[in-house]
């Protein structure tokens, strides 16, 4: 069975990150990671909506949220912030995420930080 749209641009998007850095990159992770797994890179969906935004019956605008979550343990600045950067470069210098056909353009949003500490590990 072939993959939907959605999943070819979440293999590509992962494919772009792990092939720009040595940190592993996963797909969703529904599993904790262990601390010997850290720092690491999470690509999770986020929202998947059409908007018939154009006025025509052949076309819709879909816009899809992706989350490109960094997980580290200890030096949260020093080790995220060079990850993060990697990661955004990886994605913003392939906007239409060629091999996918249909993709239009990737565009940066939000970017929220999160700091949790629990069991001695922080979250970023």
């Amino acid at each position: 069975m072939a993959s939907s749209i959605r999943e070819l641009i979440l293999q590509q998007i992962v494919s772009l990150v792990d092939a720009a850095t040595t940190t592993p990159v996963y797909r969703s992770r529904d599993a904790a990671l262990a601390s010997s797994q850290l720092p690491a890179i999470v690509i999770t969906p986020i929202q998947d909506s059409p908007a018939d935004e154009r006025g025509s019956i052949c076309w819709l605008d879909w816009t899809m949220q992706v989350a490109v979550d960094v997980v580290v343990g200890a030096r949260v600045d020093a080790t995220a912030n060079p990850l993060l950067a990697t990661a955004h470069a990886a994605l913003m210098a392939d906007r239409e995420l060629s091999p996918v056909a249909g993709v239009m353009q990737i565009s940066p949003g939000l970017t929220q930080y999160r700091m949790q500490n629990s069991g001695g590990e922080i979250a970023f």
